[in-house]
């Protein structure tokens, strides 16, 4: 209680670090680095892009966790997320092209993450095998083998971690030679992009929690909000 009753800290009225405000990100920039990612980090980043989802919301998607009851509107309903402490519910629709960015991840148990490091891994592994010129020799077949398994062993978690999404774009941006940027910044993009289609469908699409307006008034921008992500995500 006495915590509530200390005033929050006021932009520059203190010594306390101030952060920069997040900027939208430039799709060509996007784009020069989707070209030094994996498959699955490239379809993680088209996916944040799509659907103005947190990292945090992608990275914790899991195959089971997505409603696909409405064909041309997908529905996922992140168990945890930023404001749910006050008791704000969040859905992240998913529209036909962000639908198509993860389409070859769901092939797995509804238990499974979509984005997985150990499966991208696994799968980097068979695609080299594949595209050998010879046959395997038995000790290349161990060798193999012994590569499976310290894939398992060193992705103990099997999901993406935000630190490690934002990583991964950075290293991807020193190979494209453009300044590093956050993934937080994609989801400025996409309120960017949908701004034109009305304050409100850009709020409850991307979660916005309102000041003066309630939940409910979310609710009733819902079917609106899902006919706009059928058209354009």
């Amino acid at each position: 209680h006495a915590l509530l009753a200390v005033p929050g800290l006021k932009r520059g009225k203190t010594e306390a670090h101030e952060t920069d405000p997040i900027e939208p990100i430039a799709i060509e920039a996007v784009l020069k680095t989707k070209e030094h990612l994996r498959p699955a980090l490239r379809a993680m980043v088209d996916f944040c892009l799509l659907t103005g989802c947190r990292p945090n919301e992608a990275c914790s998607l899991r195959v089971g966790e997505i409603d696909r009851t409405n064909p041309s509107c997908w529905i996922f309903r992140p168990k945890h997320h930023k404001t749910a402490h006050h008791g704000h519910k969040r859905l992240v629709l998913i529209g036909p092209k962000a639908q198509d960015a993860i389409a070859a991840y769901l092939d797995c148990g509804p238990e499974e993450f979509v984005f997985s490091p150990r499966r991208e891994e696994l799968h980097r592994l068979e695609e080299r095998h594949a595209n050998r010129k010879s046959p395997m020799t038995p000790s290349q077949s161990a060798r193999m083998e012994r590569a499976r398994l310290r894939i398992r062993a060193r992705h103990p978690r099997d999901f993406y971690t935000t630190s490690a999404l934002r990583r991964a774009i950075a290293r991807a941006c020193v190979k494209a030679g453009i300044p590093a940027w956050g993934p937080n910044r994609l989801r400025h993009t996409r309120a960017t992009e949908l701004r034109e289609h009305g304050l409100d469908n850009v709020s409850t699409i991307l979660g916005h929690s309102k000041i003066e307006t309630t939940q409910i008034y979310s609710e009733k921008n819902l079917k609106a909000a899902i006919e706009l992500v059928a058209k354009v995500g």
